[in-house]
């Protein structure tokens, strides 16, 4: 995983977010924890070139989120994803 900071603003309705990040999950590695939860599958990482903007890593900032909505995340990453898999 990976510290860096950015903003870039987001709508929706008439609020207006601003994601900060301060921490990024790299693609790859949601690919392996799905892969290993799923238990098959062989990604082939760079089979096919990667395009001009693609995206390599996740970002996420939900503080805003928090302080408005009171909203908070109870799940984490691995959790959310055993969820997700379990209902397919």
């Amino acid at each position: 995983m990976n510290s860096r900071a950015a903003s870039k603003p987001v709508k929706t309705d008439n609020l207006k977010f601003k994601r900060r990040v301060e921490r990024t999950i790299k693609i790859k590695y949601v690919i392996d924890l799905i892969q290993k939860l799923i238990g098959k599958g062989l990604p082939q990482y760079g089979a096919v070139p990667y395009r001009l903007d693609e995206n390599m890593e996740l970002y996420a900032d939900v503080s805003k989120a928090k302080k408005l909505l009171s909203w908070e995340s109870s799940i984490g990453l691995e959790d959310g994803l055993k969820d997700m898999i379990a209902q397919y």
